[in-house]
């Protein structure tokens, strides 16, 4: 089979696909046997447009949501958005809270590809940005100041070895004062055997520093370990699609652990026990606590994808 740059195919037929709204869903019941789920808000931007793709990204933390809307124009086309809106328990009801924009954004940055929320910040990614080449990417994180009420942007990651169709910012992923971001396109072990970034907050100089980069320690060319990552606390789930073990395609999972508030370790690396060529398992990841989910979409355990 023809081992295509995956990245290079044109992302942008399928994003225009995506959802241009969001519904918030409420679980009512006393047990998983009795709960039921009821649509409590849809969710639309104040200034949506046709083709702005709100909805391409979503995060939740608390009585907050941040929603991508990485085709939205205000600096450009495909410059890229997110909004937040927060609940309001007295009314019941989500009202839009600010719209992000990335201070110094560009035409075809794609701010909002992909984003996270933890509290009072926010992050999103700019898989295309162009700082250190054509498609290298970066990431901006944003504060909620509560004495003014609004969000400041914060800082731009940038990967400190960035460099063209590395792509880093295409996933995100945040955890109170830790942030990871993934580079899928990154060829350290091979073109598009990708990586992931690892960046901590200092609140004594009130900077964000790169505290690691983060590689498969069997990674080969077209893995894109990094297309999908999920943080909670002190484990790092970064997903490969691209992996191969099981066939061409077939995907995986890497399990990482902060040791003692300091190194990064690779822990686990995660198969689907009935995996076949083409599951893509790892597209999409999520971690909390003790329990991984790993997204393989194109399995055919029901039919065809």
């Amino acid at each position: 089979m023809n081992r295509l740059r995956y990245s290079q195919r044109p992302r942008t037929a399928y994003l225009l696909f995506l959802a241009a709204s969001i519904f918030v869903l409420t679980t009512v019941g006393d047990s998983p046997a009795r709960a039921q789920q009821f649509e409590t808000a849809k969710l639309l931007p104040a200034d949506g447009y046709p083709f702005d793709n709100f909805g391409s990204s979503v995060s939740l933390s608390g009585e907050r949501a941040l929603i991508g809307s990485l085709l939205d124009d205000d600096n450009g086309g495909g410059s890229g958005s997110a909004y937040l809106f927060r609940y309001d328990s007295p009314t019941g009801r989500w009202h839009e809270e600010a719209k992000l924009l990335a201070s110094d954004g560009a035409p075809y940055d794609y701010f909002g590809v992909s984003v996270a929320l933890s509290g009072d910040r926010a992050l999103v990614g700019a898989f295309r940005d162009e700082d250190n080449g054509q498609l290298s990417g970066s990431a901006y994180l944003f504060a909620y100041d509560s004495v003014s009420g609004t969000w400041q942007e914060e800082a731009k990651l940038l990967a400190s070895d960035g460099s063209s169709m590395d792509e880093f910012g295409f996933s995100v992923a945040l955890s109170d004062e830790t942030a990871l971001v993934g580079s899928d396109g990154d060829g350290d072990l091979g073109d598009s055997s990708g990586s992931a970034y690892l960046f901590g907050y200092d609140s004594v100089s009130g900077w964000w520093q790169e505290e690691a980069k983060l590689l498969a320690s069997d990674g080969q060319e077209d893995d894109h370990f990094g297309y999908s990552v999920a943080l909670d606390n002190d484990i790092a789930l970064i997903g490969a699609f691209g992996d191969d073990d099981n066939g061409y395609y077939s995907g995986s999972a890497y399990l990482f652990e902060r040791q003692d508030g300091a190194s990064w370790v690779e822990r686990h690396k995660l198969t689907a026990p009935d995996a076949a060529e083409g599951d893509m398992f790892g597209r999409s990841v999520s971690v909390w606590d003790t329990t991984a989910v790993v997204g393989a979409y194109r399995a055919d355990a029901v039919g065809i994808n």
